[in-house]
Order: structure tokens, then C-alpha cells, then sequence
């Protein structure tokens, strides 16, 4: 009788223990999922024709109006994601970087974990590359007038070590080319 009293006490305390944990997302006003795909595709839109403050702005209202969630705590991957993109004239790499470092640093979110810290590398990688003066960072179909004078300068380079390349061959091709004594 006893064993049977302990173990259904651990049974009742494991499902409390259960249903603590699921409330968490399942509490009355927590977004569904079609509610949290709504907004990240409208944010995904506005990105993609270039409105980023818009795309910002959709998911901290999101945030706002589900205080508490998990996808609310979610949502400082995705404001990271799209300040991190080159075309946003609505922030800066920099502020970008910073918002992926501490949501990858933070106990509370998991979702895209993963994908934080590959994107807050790459972001060191590029910001690295640009304080050293390397243009290998140049985003294909970048038409700012940034992304173009990064391309020109991209373009110059490999002209004039096309130059020294030529003419280092010039050199190896007299060289050859005149009778060894």
C-alpha cells in the first residue's frame, strides 16, 4: 500500500512537472503556429522587396502582443537575421552582430540555435575581412551604390593583377626566348 501511495505521488508529481513546462506555450493567448508562420512570412516579404524597418517593426509587434512565449523569445533570431542582411538600409551589420551574438548567448532561446551561431560567425568573418581592406565578401546581385563601389574595387584589383600577371609572363617568355650562352 505504501509503494502504491509513493508511486502514484510521483505519477501526480511528474504530470504537474509535465504540465508546467507545456503551459508555457499552450497558456491562454499564446500564438498559434499559423499565427507565428503569419508573421514570420510577412517579415520575409517585407525583407525581400527591401522594407526591413517594416519587416523589424511586424515582429516586434509580434513580440509585444505575446510577451512570455516562446515564439515571442524567438522572434530576436529573426530581427538578427534581417539586420544582418546587406541590402537594409534599416540598421547596421554591426547592430545586426550584436543581436545574434546575444541571442546565441542567450539560456532562453533554442529554436534556431544552430543556425545562430553559423550566422554570427560568417558576420565575424565579413566584418574581419572588411576592417582588413579584403572585397572577397561582395554579395552577388547587390546593386546600392555600396555594393557597386565594392565591386568596382573588386574589378580593379583583379585588373592590375591581371597586368602583373602579363607581364611577369613577358618577362618569362623573352627570357626563354633569348639564346642561353
Amino acid at each position: 500500500m505504501r509503494n502504491a501511495r509513493a508511486i502514484f505521488v510521483f505519477t501526480i508529481a511528474l504530470f504537474c512537472g509535465a504540465c508546467a513546462v507545456a503551459t508555457r506555450e499552450s497558456a491562454p493567448g499564446a500564438p498559434t503556429p499559423e499565427a507565428w508562420g503569419a508573421v514570420l512570412n510577412t517579415a520575409d516579404m517585407f525583407a525581400n522587396a527591401g522594407r526591413h524597418a517594416a519587416a523589424d517593426s511586424a515582429l516586434l509587434a509580434f513580440a509585444r502582443a505575446n510577451p512570455g512565449t516562446r515564439a515571442a523569445e524567438e522572434v530576436a533570431f529573426w530581427r538578427a537575421l534581417y539586420k544582418l542582411d546587406p541590402r537594409s538600409s534599416a540598421s547596421t551589420r554591426a547592430e545586426g552582430r550584436t543581436m545574434m551574438e546575444s541571442y546565441a548567448a542567450s539560456s532562453t532561446t533554442s529554436w534556431y540555435k544552430g543556425q545562430a551561431n553559423v550566422l554570427r560567425f560568417l558576420a565575424r568573418e565579413i566584418a574581419d575581412a572588411e576592417q582588413s581592406g579584403s572585397d572577397s565578401t561582395i554579395v552577388a546581385g547587390d546593386t546600392t551604390s555600396g555594393g557597386l563601389a565594392a565591386r568596382d574595387r573588386v574589378i580593379r584589383t583583379q585588373r592590375a593583377e591581371i597586368a602583373r600577371l602579363n607581364a611577369e609572363l613577358e618577362r618569362i617568355k623573352r627570357r626563354l626566348a633569348s639564346p642561353t650562352p
